[in-house]
């Protein structure tokens, strides 16, 4: 991640709080002041972290999911806040004597998100920004957007689940949505670098903790609504309302795209003040569709038709049309991610002829259905970890050729035990109806980092519709055990299947190790 501008950055409170956008000041309407003049307060930073507080930065409180930071508020000052935001009312005797300006606000979250934006100069209002939400297909999605830009000269940035990009240099990324105080730093490290078009997935957790609610979105797109993140999230309903904030929040003059064959991704569309533009495959009344479908074993072939005329960013309308096109990722959903990265390329000003054939170009990324090895047996590996996920890539790797199915699948660890539950269900389902020679089990505790450590009630959940089924497989804690043991299994003319979350995402080096000493 490219360093912050943040400590050389300094505004006066005073002016902070009059350049930040009207929404915020619904936040203040509680309390006031101590009665400090503000105008001779210098802020040089803001943060939700006590420990990351340091003279002269802004303190906000928020009430967590597991840690309430209003409990830090004394270390907060003690280390030197010059200010302090809080939601509730029953802590401001922690600070009414620090004789330190603080208010008392509705939403902490928000408030940091909007206060961030405005320490920045209100970056992403410099830049074009495309937001992408949905269960799956976000990363490949938007990492295929920035490579259609970054490949038509433009200067683009890209913040994601695998990286952050910034004119095509790559940084690592930890979450989908960073922190709001960073977020909205590496957006100005942008602008600083004359990135014009900002391409950004948006989590359902980004949208819930407000990160993004301070982005000034152009376009918006949606790839699909379904069963995920129930570990954060504490019912359907919640995860559902998240994603939905993304839409409502939007401007009548941005663009949002959406999934027409996907019921919960189309119903957005009703929850939104900005233009609505459909896309799909099997939906008649869908603006953008892809027709003449060929599915073929390592590569897609279809034609992009648009039906309508499509408004863009550059409010120059897009003309009905349609072009073929060959892309290099195999499967159905796949179909539905080139949609809809072409699409919001177009509508972003760029001309289509041209977003068409560099789409084709594009070589797919880490971990997205990815032939790592092809020879007398073929390995994929894929980070399929929810149901829908794991439908995606066998429906896909059905219609491959091979003899026998070697399938290795990592438990999703720390994720809750319904979500285990339901993935084994979807595994199962498929591993009764294809070819298997060999199905491996693996916690992939040697190599799993310790927030993707399995619990044991995950693997109770997970191995029990195993159990219940009669279904064959082996169960090994160790990853490279776990491959290997894959590797001896694995015959020729044979598919081996590497499945599951980031925990292993390690696997492949194991691969490259084991073949090269064979």
């Amino acid at each position: 991640m490219p360093g912050s501008s943040e400590n050389s950055r300094k505004i006066s409170l005073k002016k902070l709080l009059q350049n930040t956008s009207p929404e915020l000041f619904t936040e203040f309407a509680d309390l006031g002041t101590t009665g400090t003049d503000i105008e001779g307060v210098t802020i040089s930073g803001i943060t939700d972290n006590s420990k990351e507080v340091t003279p002269g930065k802004i303190f906000v409180a928020c009430q967590g999911t597991k840690v309430d930071a209003h409990d830090y508020i004394e270390e907060a000052i003690a280390n030197g806040a010059s200010t302090v935001i809080l939601e509730r009312a029953d802590y401001i005797d922690k600070v009414k004597d620090s004789a330190i300006p603080y208010f008392k606000v509705r939403n902490g979250r928000k408030t940091l998100a909007k206060l961030a934006s405005t320490f920045y100069d209100h970056p992403s209002h410099r830049l074009i920004v495309t937001g992408i939400t949905g269960t799956n297909g976000k990363t490949t999605t938007t990492t295929l957007i920035d490579y259609i830009i970054n490949q038509l000269g433009v200067k683009s940035g890209l913040i994601g689940t695998v990286n952050c990009k910034i004119n095509g240099e790559e940084f690592d990324s930890k979450l989908t949505t960073p922190p709001a105080t960073e977020l909205y730093s590496l957006i100005e490290k942008m602008v600083q670098k004359e990135v014009k078009y900002l391409t950004k997935e948006v989590s359902s957790h980004g949208l819930k903790q407000d990160r993004v609610s301070a982005i000034n979105f152009d376009i918006a797109g949606i790839t699909n609504i379904s069963y995920d993140h129930m570990d954060f999230h504490d019912s359907w309903d919640d995860y559902f309302k998240s994603k939905t904030k993304f839409f409502q929040m939007l401007s009548p003059d941005s663009i949002s795209v959406l999934n027409a064959d996907d019921p919960n991704a189309i119903s957005m569309g009703d929850k939104t003040r900005s233009k609505v533009i459909t896309y799909g495959i099997s939906s008649p009344g869908a603006m953008i569709t892809a027709e003449n479908v060929d599915l073929k074993p390592f590569e897609t072939s279809f034609t992009y038709q648009i039906k309508e005329e499509l408004p863009t960013v550059t409010n120059k309308p897009v003309r009905p049309q349609s072009h073929n096109l060959k892309i290099r990722m195999p499967g159905k959903h796949n179909i539905y991610n080139t949609l809809l990265a072409i699409s919001v390329c177009i509508m972003a000003g760029f001309d289509p002829e041209q977003v068409i054939k560099t789409a084709e170009q594009f070589p797919g990324l880490f971990r997205r259905l990815e032939v790592i090895y092809k020879n007398s047996f073929t390995i994929i590996d894929d980070c399929a970890h929810n149901p829908a996920s794991i439908r995606s890539v066998f429906e896909t790797i059905s219609q491959l050729p091979f003899n026998r199915l070697v399938i290795v699948f990592a438990i999703r660890g720390s994720r809750g035990d319904q979500i285990n539950l339901e993935n084994s269900q979807r595994l199962v389902k498929w591993v009764n109806h294809l070819p298997v020679r060999e199905l491996i089990i693996t916690t992939s505790k040697s190599h799993a980092a310790p927030t993707n450590q399995v619990h044991s009630s995950e693997q109770t959940a997970f191995l029990s519709p195993l159990k219940t089924s009669g279904t064959p497989f082996k169960f090994i804690h160790n990853l490279e055990e776990t491959i290997e043991t894959a590797l001896n299994e694995v015959k020729q003319g044979d598919l081996l299947m590497i499945l599951g979350p980031y925990a292993i995402n390690e696997g492949q080096e194991i691969v490259r190790n084991y073949l090269s000493n064979s």
